[in-house]
């Protein structure tokens, strides 16, 4: 079966990040779960603790948040057949998720109740080619996008 890397990243947000890292150390396969740290006034190390598998990347002295920057800045880091981009405030439903036959998907959307439609698993070859590429043309891919209702709750 895949291996799963799990990327998020915050900014002094840490209230729901403790839920975030315990519900993704239950996936089956996990490989590693990177953090993006992007500059926050909050000591994340504590966290570790909760899941093993956690490695937290600190971005020093940025002068502005940007969600997509750290997110691309922790693909780099993803060493796993398949990339959970999941957000700092979702909390997975492990149960749910270990369900699905990874070998036979290479890009799942997950969304609740036809909203928020940000938290994606996709084969890290598939990333890294758009990386790359900087195209978000998947032309002579074979995608598989399932909607699955239920998978994630969003903390707000």
């Amino acid at each position: 079966m895949k291996s799963i890397s799990v990327v998020t990243c915050s900014k002094d947000r840490n209230e729901f990040l403790i839920e975030n890292f315990i519900s993704t150390s239950k996936i089956k396969n996990l490989k590693e779960h990177i953090h993006i740290d992007f500059s926050s006034n909050y000591d994340l190390s504590k966290h570790y603790e909760v899941n093993s598998k956690l490695k937290i990347i600190s971005f020093k002295n940025e002068p502005q948040w940007w969600l997509t920057r750290a997110f691309n800045a922790g693909f780099h880091f993803v060493t796993g057949d398949m990339v959970l981009r999941l957000n700092a405030d979702a909390e997975i439903n492990y149960q749910a998720f270990n369900k699905i036959n990874l070998d036979s998907v290479n890009y799942v959307n997950f969304c609740i109740d036809n909203y928020d439609y940000g938290n994606l698993l996709c084969e890290t070859k598939l990333i890294k080619r758009l990386m790359v590429t900087m195209s978000f043309s998947l032309a002579g891919d074979m995608m598989i996008m399932i909607c699955i209702k239920g998978l994630f709750r969003i903390k707000i």
